[in-house]
């Protein structure tokens, strides 16, 4: 659907070419799911990094839903200490 965020340019500090999958709309099925494209920052770690939406004009978000992948132990994502 062509929602606010699907619509807006995506940019973020690393893996920018990753950042569409920040509004793709595909719901995934559980924490460590990757069978879909997501959005990472790896192998970034203990920086400070940002993904952004800009819109064609001022707008106003009500509300917005954030997916973290978690796959430790396995893996090396973990949940953010905040956003």
């Amino acid at each position: 659907a062509p929602t606010l965020a699907f619509r807006a340019k995506k940019t973020a500090s690393h893996n920018g070419n990753l950042a569409a999958a920040l509004s793709d709309q595909m719901d995934v099925i559980a924490p460590g799911d990757k069978s879909r494209p997501f959005f990472h920052w790896w192998p970034k770690a203990g920086s400070v990094e940002w993904a952004q939406y800009d819109f064609d004009a001022p707008a106003r978000v009500d509300a917005c839903e954030v997916f973290w992948l978690h796959d430790l132990p396995h893996g090396n994502c973990d949940y953010p200490a905040s956003w």
